[in-house]
This record gives C-alpha cells, sequence and structure tokens, in this order.
C-alpha cells in the first residue's frame, strides 16, 4: 500500500469515531462508499498540506489520474481553504468533465470537496467541447 492510501485509509478511520461521527452529521456527508474520505488534523503551507496533530481539522479526499491515487486533497471544516499533500492534484472529477464533454451530459458543480461528496448539492451545467475549448483557449 503506497504511502498516500496509507494516509487516505488511517483519515477514513476516524470519520468512524462516534464523537467525529456526529459533528460531521450536519454536512450529510456518507460515511460509506466510494470514494473513499476521511478527517485529519493538518497544518498548511504554501498550498500543500501535511498532517499535523496540533493542526486544523480538514476533509481529506483522493486525487485520481487514470483510476490511479495521485494525491490528496485536504478541505478546511471551517476555512474551506484546499491545498494538497504533493502538488500532483490539479482537477477534483476529472471524470465528470470528461464524460460531460464526450457524452455531452450536464457537469455536476460542487464548491469544493467537502461538497463533492454530496452529490445532491451539485449545480448541474450543460458544456460542449466548442464552450470547454473556448473557455480555457
Amino acid at each position: 500500500m503506497n504511502g498516500l492510501l496509507r494516509e487516505l485509509v488511517a483519515a477514513h478511520r476516524i470519520v468512524r469515531h462516534q464523537e467525529v461521527a456526529a459533528t460531521l452529521e450536519p454536512l450529510r456527508l456518507p460515511a460509506e462508499g466510494v470514494p473513499l474520505w476521511g478527517v485529519e488534523s493538518v497544518a498548511v503551507e504554501h498550498g500543500y498540506y501535511a498532517p499535523d496533530p496540533a493542526g486544523r481539522p480538514a476533509i481529506i479526499v483522493p486525487v485520481a489520474d487514470d483510476g490511479r491515487l495521485i494525491d490528496l486533497a485536504a478541505t478546511g471544516l471551517a476555512s474551506r481553504r484546499i491545498a494538497t499533500r504533493t502538488g500532483l492534484g490539479v482537477i477534483l472529477g476529472q471524470y465528470a468533465l470528461d464524460g460531460a464533454l464526450v457524452d455531452q451530459v450536464p457537469l455536476p458543480l460542487f464548491r469544493d470537496p467537502i461538497e463533492q461528496q454530496c452529490p445532491q448539492q451539485a449545480l448541474h451545467v450543460q458544456c460542449s467541447k466548442s464552450a470547454a475549448v473556448g473557455t480555457l483557449a
């Protein structure tokens, strides 16, 4: 098991603690299922985070590329500030963007990775290859 996956699994175990689960209940985050997510105390510096027992609580989510875990993203519970663990993660939900462009289906948009864990909170927008190319150019 690689270090990022080990860190994600450890953060996920914290979600199962009764006190943590009760605190997170207002967020309506699913504790089971995919993608795996967790909670960890972190310190953030220059856009990167590191586990820190004296840090602030954050939701930890995986960042994947072609199905491979390449990074983790931490979102502060209070600040909603986002930082990555290694800096390799650039886009969360690349698979959804690709699918929306190829299949011409609505793209779910989320304000942050915490909301991404709750699909019922998504804003859906229609996108097309020409609009995406025009936006990116």
